[in-house]
């Protein structure tokens, strides 16, 4: 029975641990003009922060927040900062990025690979990007090479070995050497997609092959490229679809209409988003401000690395029947390796099933002279189709009839290659083989480089007994407090926040070491900015959050709240939040907060506290809530700037005017420490958590007493060290300031919590 026990909790283990490796589709979706992602049961996955969102693309997807564009993962973790003007997907490795007014390219870890030198570019396709230097066209490689000798008057991406181009005033399609394929005379020529290119001629849309034959009439008024052999129309201010013959599947009914991915598609119903499938069957009926298309959150590479380590550590199992010694002759490292090399093969192929739809190929255009036919395959790069000459016209004409058997497959820069198959058609055979006959890639130059992925597997363990799997280490979590944030249905207009967030002194002040830094300080300020926004009801567009701010922009930001109050004639609220370093003059003990660009050792362009508070008190205001994640002795979380200073100095405390009420981090000489467990400011921490507790009902003497007790408490018991926040308030708010709230709770209509991740 044990046994049996056993056995039982292992193959659900396996069952499990099979269906993480399955797919995650999501969807980018709109709700309150901010961008979050939706599963496809409409449950927020991610929950909608940002301020526009494209599907994911490599495992990563590019969103926008705050003004800046980065890239998430699947959990919505910060893979590459939001730092860059404007940003696109990954495409083959490598994403194009805008700096000010030039674009470059990055990489997936963030770093630069090549540098931002051009005034518009496009992603790579097929090896390929399309770059404009200011005076013209040029494609280039991806050590950013130009490869064609030419410069173009408008360019655009290879696809399907062809890219649409003007060159001198003439219009065609190219291939990789710059030969020209097809002349025409239309006034527009898309990219191909699934061998058919969208063109263009007085005000009519319509398609071409391969040939520049028109082979779907000029009689729509707008249409987007095929996909999933699909590609939506507008007809009589209608949108609808049509398929590769030119025969219309979909009536034209909706406001508009997208590509279809997966088999679903975005259109737009009565002016609201939803889904369809290919039976124009709503599977996510429209009721979104705006959706883009359906995506998997996981690179094809990163799912089979995890199928191979998932079947790796099955053959690594001792087996129930299995005696030790047979065990160790078995699991050798030499033996792992070959085994390794065995399921990626595998891998590969059962992965391919799931994406690539043989089934539904589609015939292309016949070379004669090579004596091979073009192949569109959905989910793989297209292929060929080696057909004698004798043979070609009654293959075509067959092709309905043609079956595709025992193919092999490849990935090249996350997508599926074709290598190998067999095409049978009435009893005869025809075999494709890549490394033989090549592929339309541009990199593979005819004979692919293939087979070569990079697998990175644990390293090998042999125990005496080996039940189970080992479980693998769980990717780093951030806090709670970060994953379930409250969401108030409150609007509070008249409420304006800045918010500063000072971490990477080091990247500003050259010959100081990394150890200058304030650990978490730039995710103290996102997440504060998170519940303004969602618990608090105040407006994106009221939140300036600045994060390594230098003083330049600490000062305008300040003038800019204080012309607000001036504006507002007494009706606003403010609120100000820092952390970073804060440092006292050694002379007038005057305390001061450091933007990144000052050096410690020089206080003249750093900004006094007294100079925040007058720029909240210069004119009349409802109240200003200030909070001070930093200490001012000379301490901060990691005490770093105390090799600058040499001694800890008591700063004096500016006095507090107006409707000013300022929550500080510690008192006196204290430090405002970390808290790394969390992954945030000790204070920043507490507070947000009792926050977070009270859905943002919680009274200003309540957090008060909470902070005193509980990060003094933490902090004695995690550093050793008295950590005791201070509050201290205008003598005009003296004993009113305890019944102070975040929130006016007749306005609250009702308290939500995002479901967990």
């Amino acid at each position: 029975m044990k046994k049996l026990i056993i056995t039982i909790l292992y193959v659900i283990f396996i069952l499990l641990a099979g269906a993480s490796h399955g797919q995650n589709y999501l969807i980018p979706a709109q709700k309150d003009g901010l961008w979050g992602f939706i599963d496809k049961n409409e449950h927020w996955i991610i929950r909608e922060r940002f301020d526009n969102a494209f599907p994911y693309s490599q495992g990563l997807a590019c969103v926008q927040y705050y003004d800046k564009w980065g890239y998430i993962d699947q959990k919505g973790q910060w893979m590459i900062q939001p730092k860059f003007d404007k940003a696109k997907p990954f495409s083959e490795g490598l994403a194009c990025v805008k700096t000010g007014n030039l674009w470059g390219f990055i990489d997936k870890t963030g770093s630069i690979a090549i540098a931002p030198t051009f005034y518009a570019i496009s992603s790579f396709s097929e090896g390929f990007a399309v770059v404009y230097t200011g005076d013209a066209f040029h494609y280039i490689d991806k050590a950013g090479n130009k490869v064609i000798d030419k410069e173009f008057d408008i360019a655009k991406p290879f696809t399907d070995g062809l890219a649409s181009v003007v060159y001198k005033g003439e219009r065609g399609y190219i291939d990789f050497n710059g030969n020209w394929i097809i002349k025409h005379k239309y006034n527009k020529a898309d990219a191909f997609s699934e061998g058919l290119a969208l063109v263009k001629r007085s005000d009519k849309y319509g398609f071409i092959n391969h040939r520049g034959d028109l082979v779907i009439p000029l009689t729509f008024a707008d249409a987007n490229h095929f996909s999933d052999g699909l590609a939506s129309i507008k007809a009589n201010n209608k949108w609808g679809y049509i398929d590769r013959r030119g025969i219309t599947i979909k009536e034209p009914e909706f406001d508009y209409a997208g590509e279809f991915i997966n088999g679903l598609a975005v259109v737009r119903k009565n002016g609201r988003y939803g889904i369809i499938n290919k039976n124009g069957d709503w599977v996510i009926n429209p009721v979104y401000q705006d959706l883009n298309n359906v995506s998997n959150t996981v690179s094809i590479e990163e799912e089979l690395r995890k199928l191979i380590e998932f079947k790796i550590r099955q053959w690594e199992l001792k087996g129930e029947f299995e005696k030790s010694e047979d065990y160790y002759l078995r699991v050798t490292e030499e033996n792992r390796k070959a085994e390794v090399r065995r399921q990626t093969s595998l891998a590969v192929n059962e992965i391919a099933g799931k994406y690539v739809k043989l089934n539904e190929a589609e015939l292309g255009l016949y070379n004669a002279d090579a004596e091979i036919f073009t192949l569109f395959v959905p989910g793989a790069i297209t292929t060929l189709i080696p057909v004698p000459i004798e043979d070609a016209i009654w293959f075509k004409d067959n092709w309905n009839f043609v079956e595709i058997m025992d193919p092999e497959f490849s990935i090249f820069d996350d997508k599926f290659v074709v290598i190998k198959f067999t095409a049978s058609l009435f009893g005869s055979l025809y075999n494709y083989d890549a490394y033989q006959h090549g592929v339309y890639v541009s990199t593979f130059n005819g004979k692919p480089e293939l087979g070569n992925l990079n697998i990175t597997l644990p390293e090998l363990e042999i125990p005496v007994m080996k039940e189970f799997p080992t479980p693998v280490a769980s990717s780093e979590v951030l806090s709670e407090i970060d994953d379930m944030i409250p969401v108030n249905n409150i609007i509070q207009e008249n409420v304006f926040a800045l918010v500063i967030g000072n971490e990477n002194y080091s990247s500003y002040q050259l010959g100081n070491e990394s150890s200058i830094d304030v650990e978490f300080a730039e995710h103290d300020a996102r997440i504060f900015s998170e519940y303004l926004m969602k618990t608090f009801g105040i407006p994106r567009e009221n939140i300036s959050m600045l994060i390594d701010a230098t003083a330049g922009q600490i000062k305008q930001a300040l003038a800019k709240m204080s012309a607000l109050a001036k504006a507002y004639e007494g009706d606003a609220e403010f609120v100000f939040y820092y952390a970073g370093h804060g440092l006292p003059d050694e002379q007038t003990r005057e305390p001061y907060i450091i933007p990144v660009d000052v050096s410690p050792s020089d206080l003249d362009f750093a900004i006094s506290l007294e100079e925040v508070y007058n720029s909240y008190t210069a004119h009349e205001t409802k109240r200003v809530s200030i909070f001070l994640d930093a200490c001012f002795s000379g301490g901060a979380r990691s005490e770093s700037l105390l090799a600058s200073r040499g001694i800890r100095i008591r700063p004096k405390s500016p006095f507090v005017m107006g409707n000013l009420i300022v929550f500080s981090a510690s008192r006196g000489d204290q430090t405002a420490f970390a808290y790394r467990e969390k992954k945030h400011g000790m204070f920043t921490y507490h507070m947000l958590k009792k926050i977070q507790e009270t859905n943002g009902m919680v009274s200003y003497g309540e957090l008060a007493k909470y902070l005193e007790f509980e990060v003094n408490k933490r902090s004695l018991l995690i550093n050793n060290r008295e950590q005791e926040p201070t509050l201290k308030v205008s003598p005009i708010l003296e004993y009113t300031w305890r019944d102070f709230s975040f929130l006016n709770s007749d306005k609250v209509l009702f308290t939500e919590l995002p479901e967990e991740y």
